[in-house]
């Protein structure tokens, strides 16, 4: 019996939007990194080991924050903050971008999909700011929109492979 084959036909536009929404994540996601990175050290949260980097540690001792030595409340909390933020970027980015890149190929409409992913990327760097700030409902508005985008997307990617 002969098998079906499917051939994908990706809109150029849809392709060059996923592409180039993507690197901008994923440079969001590096620069939300690396301010992570300050935070750790400022809060005298980072290994041991780390205190050879004495430019960053400041005379702060590096403990992985045990000793809470000449740690400000203010450092400590923006510490947590930073791990809060890149942990929320973990748990939703990749599956925004497993769900982008996946819909990308079978998208009812590929106008759409640009949209939503558009909308999303920008949700999801208000969503890192407005937590950064301690910025609250815009925080969890900006997280709602991601989220209902991700969702837009899904359904856009499954309406267009069940060729409705």
């Amino acid at each position: 019996k002969l098998r079906e084959m499917t051939t994908l036909v990706v809109d150029p536009v849809a392709h060059k939007v996923t592409m180039i929404t993507t690197a901008c994540i994923f440079i969001k996601f590096f620069g939300t990194l690396m301010i992570q990175g300050g935070a750790r050290f400022r809060g005298s949260t980072r290994p041991p080991e780390d205190q050879l980097f004495k430019a960053l540690a400041k005379k702060t001792p590096q403990d992985f924050g045990l000793s809470g030595a000449g740690v400000s409340a203010k450092a400590k909390e923006n510490d947590i903050r930073w791990q809060r933020i890149v942990q929320n970027d973990l748990e939703n980015i990749p599956l925004g971008l497993i769900i982008a890149w996946g819909s990308m190929f079978t998208a009812y409409s590929p106008s759409a999909h640009c949209y939503l992913l558009v909308t999303w990327a920008v949700a999801r760097l208000l969503h890192t700011v407005f937590y950064a700030k301690a910025v609250q409902p815009h925080r969890a508005l900006a997280w709602g929109v991601a989220v209902g985008c991700v969702f837009g997307m899904l359904g856009n990617g499954v309406v267009g492979i069940l060729g409705y």
